[in-house]
Formats: structure tokens, sequence, C-alpha cells
């Protein structure tokens, strides 16, 4: 594996510095074979050679999970395959992410959103599986996710089949 160091360089396991770039960049750890990294205002992705393999364009990215990652261009987000195409853009009123998730990341197909203070999910294709209806909810892990309405907490499973309560 590689390690980022001095936010410009990632070392291999032997200490040896393998990959630098530009003094004005931020570097995140590999995931799922690519690295999102900062060139000056723009982020992209890279691979273990240190090559672009999808070109600093967007203001924000986040790593790849579930073969996706979230990225913006000013105020549109898209979630983009690991060849930076298109898969979809975040549905109009949508926002990803949560107050204690993994800020617009997939986790076992599914992706944790919010539309009016609720929150839903969708898939990998930006189809809205199950509809905004939890007054919290967290990430998909294991098959399963926390969600609360009032002071009822349990889980769902991702065929929205209602699980262990914690009442």
């Amino acid at each position: 594996g590689l390690a980022d160091v001095n936010y410009n360089a990632y070392i291999n396991k032997q200490g040896k510095q393998v990959i630098k770039f530009a003094t004005h960049s931020l570097l995140h750890p590999f995931s799922e074979g690519l690295a999102c990294v900062q060139v000056f205002d723009k982020w992209g992705y890279v691979n273990k050679q240190g090559r672009f393999l999808i070109k600093a364009r967007y203001s924000e990215a986040n790593d790849f999970h579930d073969g996706l990652a979230r990225v913006a261009i000013d105020e549109d987000i898209f979630y983009i395959d690991k060849t930076g195409k298109v898969i979809f853009e975040l549905p109009l009123g949508y926002n990803s992410g949560c107050h204690s998730c993994s800020n617009g990341n997939f986790f076992n197909g599914l992706l944790l959103v919010s539309k009016d203070n609720q929150y839903g999910y969708l898939n990998k294709k930006g189809e809205v599986v199950i509809s905004p209806q939890f007054e919290y909810a967290d990430d998909f892990h294991e098959g399963l996710a926390a969600v609360s309405n009032g002071n009822a907490l349990f889980y769902i499973d991702t065929k929205m089949s209602f699980g262990l309560s914690t009442d």
C-alpha cells in the first residue's frame, strides 16, 4: 500500500517517496484503487502510479465507495464511476449525507439522502428506493441501517423490512 505524507506525496511501505505532486496539493488515502487529489483548487483521481485517470476538474470530491464517488462542479452534485463517467446527478431538492454519516458515500449499494428534513435512500442509478420518511437515519452497514421516527429507533434492511427495535 501507499501512504500520503506532507499532503503532497505518497510513500511506499519502505518509506520511499513514490508519487509527488505540486506543493499546493491535498491527498486522500487510496480507496478502491484510486486516490482523490486536489491540485491547486480542483480535485481529480490518480492511480498508484500517480497518473490522473480522472482529470482534476471538480470543486469537491469524495473517495470511492461501492464503485462510485460523489463530486461537485460548483453547486451541482454528481456521482461518477472509476472512469469518470457521470452515473447520475443528485435529484433536485435532495442532499446526500447527514449529521453523523459518511458524507455522501454509498454503502451496501445505497446512498443516504435527505429531502425536506426527512431521510431516505437512493440506489446506484440515482433512483429513490426508500422514500424520505425518517427523522433520523444512518448509512447501511452489513445490510442494516438505524432509522427513527419520534422516539422509536429501529433497524431496516435494504428491502425496507423492519427489524430490531430499541424500544
